[in-house]
């Protein structure tokens, strides 16, 4: 990722085209909108385009603008998304679902830096920077003869190679991290995620990468109760790939309730829980109880008394913070 910052800082010091490959998922757009932010061009529109989402006839129009009467239902003249882009960025997303024939007339945009809308005699001028990306690879793609090799080695006069997240070691924990704090607003309290959601996380292969761990964690959020995303929160895919050495604690999750105690003693094997998963540290406790430092100090002070207490006040008190 290093190396990819990197890149993200050499293409906005430059006009030079830039073609972003990776697994969808991975952040290319969110790449493109770096490079643009960083760049000259700054204050001037940035426009994405997936080329996957319209067919050939639509996106030839929508890239280049049309004529009135052009095609049926063209009423009026209409500026394509390079003239809209101007002085600014336009980014062609899956570029490898493009025909043959849009190929073309990108490449000439390329060369030429000019379009002609559909249906024009002429051409107009357009001052746009073109970055293209894609989640197929084009260099085999071009090797196959499916992908204008021409085009490609326009494209990509920058070339940025996104890691897929399952190469992106430390990374899941810290973007976890980032998207439980933009659900807190919506979840209205802290999140939080248990050991076992957590080792579920990081055991996890992520085929949709960044993309699929952002909306399993909002999707948990908005399921979970007092802020605490346990499994069940997650989807039963990234579940289902906790280590064995997790389950121990998530059957003693379960057995709090097993036996249908009092509410005096499953406030007791909560709290008691809760201590486990935080080592005993109580600003920890308190802020995952939701309670006050010195109603944390009281119940301990009260359940020290009990038999067969787990944690005792005096090795609450040697945990440092």
């Amino acid at each position: 990722m290093v190396a990819v910052y990197k890149r993200i800082a050499y293409a906005a010091r430059t006009e030079a085209t830039a073609l972003i490959l990776g697994e969808s998922g991975t952040g290319k757009e969110l790449v493109a909108r770096s490079i643009h932010n960083f760049s000259e061009r700054a204050q001037h529109p940035f426009i994405a385009v997936n080329c996957a989402g319209l067919t050939d006839t639509l996106l030839e129009a929508e890239l280049f603008g049309h004529v009135k009467g052009a095609f049926t239902g063209a009423t009026s003249d209409r500026a394509g998304l390079f003239e809209a882009a101007a002085g600014g960025t336009i980014f062609l997303d899956e570029l490898a679902s493009t025909s043959p024939t849009l190929q073309a007339g990108l490449l000439r945009v390329l060369q030429s830096k000019e379009v002609r809308r559909v249906g024009a005699t002429e051409a107009r001028q357009v001052n746009a920077r073109v970055i293209g990306a894609s989640n197929a690879p084009l260099p085999e793609l071009v090797a196959a003869g499916s992908f204008r090799a021409d085009l490609f080695y326009r494209l990509s006069v920058l070339t940025i190679d996104l890691p897929p997240l399952r190469g992106r070691a430390g990374d899941v924990e810290l973007l976890a991290r980032h998207f439980l704090h933009l659900a807190e607003p919506s979840a209205g309290a802290p999140l939080r995620l248990t050991k076992e959601a957590a080792a579920a996380l990081l055991a996890y292969p992520f085929p949709g990468n960044v993309r699929e761990l952002e909306n399993a964690l909002t999707s948990a959020a908005a399921l979970c109760a007092g802020g605490a995303i346990t499994l069940d929160c997650l989807p039963q895919t990234m579940a289902r790939t906790i280590p064995e050495s997790s389950l121990a604690t998530a059957d003693a999750a379960l057995a709090l309730i097993a036996d249908r105690p009092t509410m005096d003693e499953l406030q007791y094997r909560y709290f008691q829980l809760i201590l486990r998963e935080v080592e005993g540290n109580r600003h920890r406790a308190a802020r995952v109880l939701g309670l006050d430092r010195r109603t944390v100090q009281r119940l301990i002070a009260r359940y020290s008394h009990d038999a067969g207490n787990e944690i005792g006040p005096t090795e609450l008190e040697s945990k440092q913070l």
